[in-house]
């Protein structure tokens, strides 16, 4: 079965993509006009990987979230047997 996807999903999929191994803060996917509520849905459509990373700042602790892309999303941007984009 084919999963399409729209022209946004893919743009921030190439977002991801483009990061390395360091993945993308949510903050800055924010600022490309991606909220969370979409990067929930590319990680439950198995396309990207959310993580919360703790740490330490000014005696505080912060909670930082970074997207990484998914073996899937990789197959899906390089023009892998089951991709397709809507627009």
């Amino acid at each position: 079965m084919t999963k399409k996807i729209t022209t946004k999903q893919r743009k921030a999929l190439e977002i991801v993509a483009g990061s390395g191994r360091e993945g993308v803060s949510e903050q800055l996917m924010a600022m490309h006009g991606f909220n969370q509520a979409f990067l929930a849905d590319l990680c439950l459509d198995g396309f990207l990987i959310c993580r919360e990373n703790r740490m330490a700042a000014g005696g505080r602790e912060l909670r930082v979230s970074r997207v990484f892309i998914s073996e899937s999303g990789r197959e899906l941007l390089s023009g892998g047997p089951k991709s397709s984009v809507m627009l």
